[in-house]
């Protein structure tokens, strides 16, 4: 054996020593404490460590152990090199090694223990560069609170590379090389980050073996920042941890650039995933760019966390994602799912409290709960859902906007082009949306949207408002269910189809505020009494053209009160059907005009009322009212199809179709109708069983002239008490030869019409879209009246032209024929983008009589939002080193598709990866010079282009590297002005300049001097410069007094030149 030693004292061997010819030639180190700093010189042969050996100091003494480059230390089995020590303070250690092997005796993994490093150790003094650390059965091993450096150090043969807390990760530094050990990676052991810190990217990926918990203590936040490259592989159930869940002073987060989170086995569910707490720090706690695989949640996060996720990718997980309904809005844009047992993100039952917008994602939400949406304590919480996303919920669960007890929880929903539906394509698969009382209805709007597999697509509760337009209802079991009085908030343009109901449901209500309703592509489905009036006012409701009301046996629609004076109500309604669940007759009550009516109001015109007449009602009853009644179609009353009762009631009605009731109309208490009276107003007055018109109030006589009774002789009257002049005998008072229907006594029924009314279907107006919209969809649904065809049992169809030109030629003209609904909706592929289209539509009828629309010169502009198409970073490239304090950051051009839209470009540039304190800059051009960027700093940049409506493209990341000894650029615009004989020079402010000079020259190429240096403004005045030269040069140099000068670049002389005048 050459030499052997206690360790404490191999600081006795200096340089120079060769060891030869020996049985052993190394240097026998026995077991010791390294008790004192001592520095270990280089030898020409390994150290043969035969023990333990422990480097700390006594009472508060650091010992420092240095060793010296190209040492090689040969420990033998089962021994350990400790770095201070586990239990006591004072007794304080570290190793200083640069380019020293530290090995086993043997050539195989577990020849020794490794390297321990122990709590009390000194991290300044305890450091690793260019070290190798080879057979051991770890590397590195550090227990708890150690701290220490390892940089470009190599990791080999060992069992495990290495293995620390996880509040020592920092430690690694850049460079280290991790081969051929049984396990490559870095073991991370389970613990809390508890100071913030920045974990560098190593080549092997870090083992996490227990949870990982990031917080600090007693209000201290650790925000732990994660390097771009890394990769961290998770036991079974373990779990990272951002923040705390119960206390409020343990404040953590993570920022990751690029960053793999994935489990030790590439299956779902190898390990639980990440998990962000209510107490983390939304600010620093975000994920870019980066992957979560193989968990049983690749994000979970907790009750009130916060975080921000975009441009990440979940793969080979469960579940994607899991979060609460209040988190959602954590997620940006750019997030990928794929290959998932579960693609969607799972959202958990919770009240969305705090306004938020939920950005597009490539996947579904699967709602596993019931999700409210409102504030606390009179905050309005609203939450607006991006364009193309996807809600899909579990059976029973129900999406509910606003309370329906607080007044002071109120929310709101603002949604385009979004979807809700079931987890199952299957009717009944959730419940549905249902609005709730305290909303706010400007902020409760669905437009472009799909209702899909409920129980309901949407339902309302009493009170409450909402407005849905364009939107699709399909596969639900009843289409919408609201009470009347809500009736109003449908706009224009829904869809209707292949619901196991395709109806609305009306329910019972009192429709007490004036309002519209739009006409609907589906029938209303009355379930209950309805009545218009307002509560001592007048309430008016208007009924589109289009809208089909269908009753439910007993059922009635009342206008006004009966029996109170206070209580108006008024009714317009044209081109309305009004007719039974059942069409059979008497299988609704029928509609009824009360005494308090407002009959100056009320008009129904080319309307269907029919298969009413339940009880004592007929389909119109007008009870001491008088409403206009125009052009309808009244059917199939199994008593009446118009009733009059008491002397107020004097209702004209006029080109009306009154057929096939048991009596056609029914005038009682002095009531006096005017049905037809005068040419031109004829009604068709036919096919009724008992009478055509029957007045049973003696001495008061109807006015029933100019109609037709279904036959050219006329009614048949055998009991006529009156003379009815100008018939053919004028003292003949019956027309007992007439082979129409029958007309009792008081009812004045000549002259009477002896040809049937035209039968072609009624003139009728477009609805939607409007003319002039500017449409956002491709899929368009068009809509319109129906045209009323008074024939009995005639059919009407419908031709509807959209065409690319005002003249509507054949190949630029989509012609779509024999519809049978007032609704057509495009395919894809019908319409093209930024594009005009006219639109019109023909009614005929089985006779083949046509009726054109009332418009015939209506378009409609498609354009559909685009965001900025994508675009590259230019300069500075990526990874460049920059010579310029400011550098010129320049891209390409964004062009938006849609036309006449602008783009504008918003610059981020920080020096750290998750722009947290980040300088944004705005420009409409594709450049532009950031503030001072400091030399010897890393920065990262990256560009947003967003277009006049929101819609957003990023640009990749960048980063530059700003040499030390970079100066300020040059200035990048002059002004001159002259002055009497003097010349102003004015410049920009240069980031980083502390002095600017001034050079001057009567000629362009050459005799520049300095004119003045360090002028300290952004303004030098040439006295007299204009005296005895006409021609004048000036360049600038901007001068950091720290660094060396930068000349002005742009080599561009400013020229002024005199003119004299003669």
């Amino acid at each position: 054996m050459a030499a052997s030693v206690a360790a404490n004292e191999m600081y006795c061997f200096e340089a120079g020593n060769i060891y030869t010819g020996n049985v052993d030639d190394r240097i026998k180190v026995r077991s010791d404490i390294v008790s004192y700093s001592q520095t270990w010189t280089t030898q020409a042969t390994p150290l043969n460590i035969t023990g333990d050996i422990d480097i700390h100091g006594y009472s508060g003494v650091h010992g420092i152990l240095t060793i010296n480059p190209e040492m090689i230390l040969e420990t033998d089995p089962g021994f350990e090199i400790r770095i201070g020590n586990s239990v006591y303070a004072d007794r304080i250690g570290g190793i200083l090694a640069d380019d020293v092997t530290f090995r086993g005796v043997a050539d195989s993994a577990n020849a020794w223990f490794g390297i321990r490093i122990r709590k009390y150790s000194y991290g300044d003094s305890n450091r690793f560069d260019n070290c190798t650390f080879q057979n051991g059965s770890y590397g590195i091993y550090a227990e708890d609170n150690s701290s220490f450096q390892v940089n470009n150090c190599t990791f080999s043969g060992n069992s495990i590379a290495a293995s620390v807390l996880g509040n020592e990760m920092y430690c690694f530094e850049a460079g280290n090389i991790f081969t051929s050990n049984d396990d490559d990676r870095i073991e991370i052991r389970s613990d809390v980050v508890s100071n913030s810190q920045t974990w560098t990217a190593q080549s092997t990926p870090l083992h996490l073996t227990g949870h990982l918990d990031i917080h600090g203590y007693a209000g201290v936040i650790s925000i732990l920042t994660i390097q771009p490259g890394m990769i961290m592989e998770a036991d079974p159930a373990v779990e990272i941890r951002a923040g705390n869940q119960i206390y409020a002073n343990r404040i953590g987060g993570i920022m990751a650039d690029n960053v793999t989170f994935r489990g030790d086995t590439d299956t779902p569910g190898a390990w639980f995933g990440i998990r962000m707490r209510q107490y983390s720090y939304a600010d620093s706690n975000r994920f870019d760019s980066c992957t979560f695989q193989n968990a049983e949640y690749g994000i979970y996060a907790d009750d009130n966390s916060a975080f921000h996720i975009y441009d990440c990718t979940y793969t080979g997980n469960e579940i994607a994602a899991s979060v609460l309904g209040n988190e959602m809005y954590c997620f940006e844009a750019g997030n990928i799912f794929t290959g998932n047992v579960d693609d969607r993100i799972e959202i958990r039952s919770d009240v969305v409290s705090n306004s938020q917008t939920w950005t597009m994602q490539t996947t579904p939400l699967h709602l596993v709960g019931d999700l409210d949406i409102y504030g606390f304590n009179g905050i309005t919480s609203i939450l607006t859902i991006n364009p193309g996303m996807i809600l899909e919920s579990d059976p029973g669960n129900e999406i509910r906007i606003g309370n329906a007890i607080y007044a002071d929880r109120i929310g709101g929903i603002m949604a385009d082009n979004v979807t809700f539906q079931g987890s199952s394509d299957t009717v009944d698969a959730w419940f549905g949306i249902r609005s709730r009382v305290y909303v706010v209805g400007d902020s409760n709007r669905y437009e472009n949207c799909t209702f899909k597999n409920g129980e309901y697509g949407f339902y309302a509760e009493n009170g409450t408002i909402f407005y849905i337009g364009n939107s699709t209802f399909t596969g639900n079991s009843m289409a919408s269910s609201v009470l009347a009085n809500e009736m109003h908030c449908f706009g224009c343009g829904n869809y209707y189809a292949d619901n196991t109901d395709d109806r609305i449901e009306l329910r019972s209500d009192v429709i007490d505020t004036s309002q519209t309703w739009t006409t609907q592509n589906t029938s209303l489905y009355v379930t209950g009494n309805l009545t218009v009036y307002d509560y001592g006012g007048t309430s008016h409701l208007e009924i589109q053209n289009g809208c089909d009301l269908e009753f439910a046996a007993g059922t009635s629609f009342s206008i006004g009160s009966g029996v109170y004076g206070d209580r108006h109500g008024s009714l317009t309604a044209t081109g309305v059907t009004f007719t039974g669940d059942v069409q059979i007759p008497g299988s609704w009550n029928g509609l009824l005009f009360r005494n308090y009516a407002d009959s100056p109001n009320c008009h129904l015109d080319r309307c269907i009322i029919e298969y009413a007449g339940n009880g004592n009602y007929g389909n119109i009853w007008c009870e001491n009212t008088s409403p206009l009644i125009s052009e309808c179609v009244i059917r199939h009353s199994s008593n009446y199809g118009i009733k009059t009762s008491s002397a107020g009631a004097t209702p004209n009605v006029f080109d009306c179709s009154i057929i096939s009731n048991d009596i056609g109309v029914y005038c009682l208490g002095n009531s006096q109708p005017v049905i037809g009276g005068a040419a031109g107003n004829s009604n068709d007055i036919s096919g009724n069983t008992t009478y055509g018109v029957q007045n049973v109030s003696s001495g008061i006589t109807v006015d029933a002239t100019y109609n037709w009774w279904g036959d050219a002789s006329g009614p048949y009257d055998p009991d006529g008490m009156i003379e009815v002049p100008p018939c053919d005998d004028p003292a003949d008072d019956l027309n007992a030869d007439g082979l129409g229907d029958n007309v009792t006594n008081y009812v004045d029924y000549c002259t009477w019409s002896e040809t049937p009314l035209s039968d072609a279907p009624s003139l009728f107006d477009l609805l939607s879209p409007a003319q002039g919209d500017t449409l956002r969809d491709l899929i368009v649904t068009f809509d319109w009246e129906p045209g009323i065809d008074p024939t009995p049992g005639d059919t009407v169809r419908y031709i509807i032209e959209i065409s690319s030109s005002a003249g509507y030629e054949p190949e630029n003209t989509l012609t779509i024929e024999n519809l049978e609904n007032t609704v057509h909706r495009t395919e894809a592929g019908d319409l093209n983008d930024d594009t005009r289209y006219w639109w019109r539509v023909t009614a005929f009828d089985t006779q083949d009589h046509y009726t054109n629309c009332n418009q015939q010169d209506w378009y409609i502009d498609t354009y559909v939002i685009e965001a900025p198409v994508d675009f590259d970073l230019l300069t500075p490239g990526n990874t460049e080193t920059v010579m310029v304090t400011s550098p010129v950051m320049t891209w390409e051009e964004a062009n938006d598709p849609d036309p006449g839209d602008t783009v504008v470009y918003t610059v981020y540039l920080d020096d750290n990866t998750g722009f947290i304190d980040a300088d944004s800059m705005e420009t409409s051009e594709t450049g532009i010079y950031p503030p001072f960027c400091t030399p010897g700093t890393n920065y990262y940049w990256k560009v947003k282009a967003a277009d006049s409506f929101g819609y957003i493209t990023w640009s990749d990341v960048f980063n530059f590297y700003l040499h030390p000894d970079a100066g300020p650029r040059p200035p990048l615009w002059i002004t001159i002005t002259t002055q009497s004989d003097d010349i102003l020079l004015e410049w920009e402010e240069v980031p980083g300049a502390d002095s600017y000079n001034v050079h001057h020259s009567n000629d362009p190429y050459s005799g520049f001097t300095l004119l003045q240096d360090n002028v300290t403004s952004q303004e030098f005045l040439h006295e007299d410069a204009l005296i005895t030269f006409d021609q004048h040069f000036y360049y600038i140099i901007a001068e950091d007094t720290d660094l060396r000068c930068w000349q002005n670049l742009s080599n561009e002389e400013i020229k002024i030149t005199r003119h004299k005048t003669k």
